[in-house]
């Protein structure tokens, strides 16, 4: 099963959810693997301790992005939040 939906706020600001389902933990532990990989190398750092990690970056024209990455055996949920740009909507 996979679920994603978006979201779009002010000033452009957005958020992405998504959810997945795997037929095995095995799975589950390769994509998240990928993910910690893929944002490290994108320049995003982890902000947090333990449960609470998340990734801190910045989207290419500047604006602050956080990525959260919860997971279970076999599950994986990721959420995405962009800022909006400064000033009027």
């Amino acid at each position: 099963m996979l679920y994603t939906t978006a979201y779009k706020g002010g000033r452009d600001a957005a958020a992405w959810q998504r959810y997945a389902e795997f037929d095995n933990a095995a799975g589950v532990d390769e994509v998240v693997e990928n993910l910690d990989t893929t944002l490290s190398t994108c320049g995003f750092k982890p902000v947090g301790k333990a449960a609470d990690t998340h990734f801190a970056g910045a989207s290419e024209d500047g604006r602050r992005v956080r990525v959260t990455v919860e997971h279970g055996k076999r599950w994986i949920y990721v959420s995405e939040v962009e800022d909006g740009r400064p000033g009027g909507d």
